[in-house]
């Protein structure tokens, strides 16, 4: 799981596969947070983009979640990030 401790995303939550040094994290026009953390990944029109950087070491955390309709499982990124205040 990715935590973000301050800035626009701070107390946010994302399971992503990767955990970068340096993450682009986007908020859509309905206020729903995502990350850019794959190759490739473009913001959609509308998203405004943060930057974050990762404090110490990335890891990987093994995950069986399920809330309601929601189930998530397998192997997800960890890592806390701080607002790096670039765009």
């Amino acid at each position: 799981m990715i935590r973000f401790l301050d800035g626009p995303a701070e107390g946010v939550t994302l399971f992503l596969r990767s955990a970068p040094e340096v993450l682009r994290v986007v908020r859509a026009e309905d206020g729903t947070w995502d990350a850019l953390d794959q190759p490739g990944d473009e913001p959609r029109p509308g998203e405004t983009v943060f930057v974050y950087r990762r404090e110490g070491r990335g890891g990987v955390a093994m995950v069986d979640f399920a809330r309601g309709s929601k189930h998530r499982s397998g192997a997800y990124a960890s890592g806390r990030y701080r607002h790096d205040g670039a765009a």
